[in-house]
């Protein structure tokens, strides 16, 4: 009986490989997330005041009724966001990544990114 020459074991142990390497590749680029903290900004316009649902009464003086000013309340909250590997590494080189003292990781910015490296 003729033993299996060692190049046909080769080739397809090889082939498995790359194609395994393959996958695990494409699956990080894709579909592997990490887990971020982030402090988000949420504006949110103040509630009418009771009985100022409808329209404004005139004035009293009998021109129109005068509109006040609506401002906008601005709060803080902290929510974890899962991103992708690519975009970590984005934030890495910004600088807008940082370990927190609790181990997780945490964005650096609140709003816009940072544009480019602080370096």
């Amino acid at each position: 009986m003729r033993a299996i020459p060692e190049a046909v074991w080769r080739t397809p142990m090889a082939s498995g490989m790359l194609i395994a390497g393959l996958g695990f590749m494409a699956w990080g680029v894709m579909w592997h997330t990490v887990p971020v903290v982030a402090e988000l900004e949420i504006k949110e316009s103040a509630p009418p005041l009771p009985g100022m649902e409808e329209d404004p009464p005139p004035s009293m003086f009998g021109g129109p009724a005068v509109d006040l000013p609506v401002e906008d309340v601005v709060r803080r909250e902290t929510v974890t966001l899962f991103k992708p590997e690519p975009e970590m590494m984005v934030e890495v080189t910004r600088g807008g990544l940082a370990r927190s003292g609790d181990g997780r990781l945490r964005l650096t910015y609140v709003g816009a990114p940072p544009s480019r490296c602080p370096t």
